[in-house]
């Protein structure tokens, strides 16, 4: 499920993937940047999946007798930052934060741009028909 050919890089298409190991164990955290869908998996099992609208979403769950928890939250809109942590048994794992690259960044407001004109008069053309 996970992109394996670049495990750094953010996109609108891919999203933000978060890869963690604990004692053999692989846990990977997703968050589309599009729709607010966010999966994790335990080695490639989906254990959680839900779509998340807020600011920061925890995802619990039971792996091997032991209780984990993957937060997932939005650090800074306006760059597109998201930190994931990985908790095991209320103890920080691991945790990493990912932000869209700047090319990215002018791809996504140039679309937002466009998209909110496009509304924008099309409204605009509706009210005055």
């Amino acid at each position: 499920m996970s992109p394996e050919l670049d495990r750094e890089k953010v996109s609108l298409k891919h999203g933000y993937w978060f890869y963690f190991e604990d004692e053999g164990t692989q846990i990977v955290a997703f968050a589309s940047a599009l729709s607010g869908k966010e999966v994790v998996l335990v080695d490639d099992e989906i254990v959680s999946s839900r779509y998340n609208f807020r600011l920061k979403a925890t995802h619990s769950f039971e792996h091997k007798g032991r209780q984990y928890e993957v937060t997932i939250a939005l650090e800074n809109l306006l760059k597109g930052t998201i930190t994931c942590s990985l908790q095991r048994g209320g103890i920080l794992i691991n945790k990493t934060s990912k932000s869209f690259h700047q090319q990215s960044l002018k791809k996504v407001f140039l679309a937002s741009l466009c998209i909110g004109a496009l509304c924008g008069f099309g409204l605009v053309w509706l009210i005055h028909r």
